[in-house]
């Protein structure tokens, strides 16, 4: 009995509530504990994803660096585009084409396409910058009554 002792560990002093178990196994009640295998029928366990549009394999098959320069080349346009309607047409017409040209175009491609435009986004951005930029220091330089 003596000798038990010595090659016992020392039990570790215990906090109050350490037994206590924060998230208790709700069994046959839980909602989470359930697959998706179980929910369906033959084992399977979601739809496949539909298959890509002609559209959306022509894209996919668009090597990165042509993709990106593709980016770019849209983004300068986007950016002018949107330039030349805050420029050029009245504030609220102006600024609602810009708006479409701006949003609306560029999330319909990208959930067409199924690739993602950052660099498009980023381009359009520096090029829309220095539009307004230019026609700012336009409106101070040459005609600063009208400005």
């Amino acid at each position: 009995m003596l000798f038990k002792k010595q090659n016992q560990e020392p039990e570790r002093p215990k906090l109050v509530g350490e037994n206590f178990d924060v998230f208790p196994d709700l069994g046959e009640n839980d909602r989470y504990s359930k697959t998706d295998a179980d929910d369906t029928d033959g084992g399977e366990t979601k739809e496949d994803p539909p298959e890509p549009t002609a559209f959306q394999q022509k894209i996919a098959a668009i090597d990165e660096a042509k993709w990106r320069l593709y980016q770019i080349l849209g983004g300068v346009v986007l950016g002018i585009a949107c330039s030349a309607c805050l420029i050029l047409f009245d504030d609220t017409i102006g600024l609602l084409l810009a708006f479409g040209i701006a949003m609306l175009l560029p999330n319909m491609f990208e959930k067409r396409a199924l690739r993602p435009i950052r660099v498009l986004r980023i381009t359009f951005c520096i090029v829309l910058l220095l539009g307004l930029g230019f026609s700012l220091l336009y409106r101070l330089v040459f005609s600063p009554t009208e400005a």
